[in-house]
């Protein structure tokens, strides 16, 4: 193989595989953000979520402890809701599509 065959190989890879790197960047950071978010709100309200998940729309995290469950919606204004698990006497999940 000679060194021009190499280098448009190479190009052609970061051409490719680039936006796709930069792509997953930009998703850790955003999921970062609500995870730091939804710690922040968790500190207002004395709770220390153990378990945490992150989607495009919600961040949720439970406190297995205070059986108390945190919920920040980044997408309006960084809205959130604490729920008590406690006062839960049944519960639905409505699904779109």
């Amino acid at each position: 193989m000679d060194l021009t065959t190499i280098l448009i190989g190479l190009g052609f890879l970061i051409i490719f595989i680039g936006p796709i790197a930069l792509l997953i960047v930009i998703q850790k950071k955003k999921q970062k953000a609500k995870t730091k978010k939804l710690f922040e709100v968790s500190k207002k309200h004395n709770l220390s979520p153990e378990v945490v998940e992150t989607t495009s729309m919600i961040a949720i995290g439970l406190d297995p402890n205070a059986k108390q469950v945190v919920v920040v919606e980044p997408r309006r204004n960084d809205a959130f809701e604490v729920v008590n698990l406690q006062d839960v006497k049944s519960c639905r999940i409505r699904t779109s599509g």
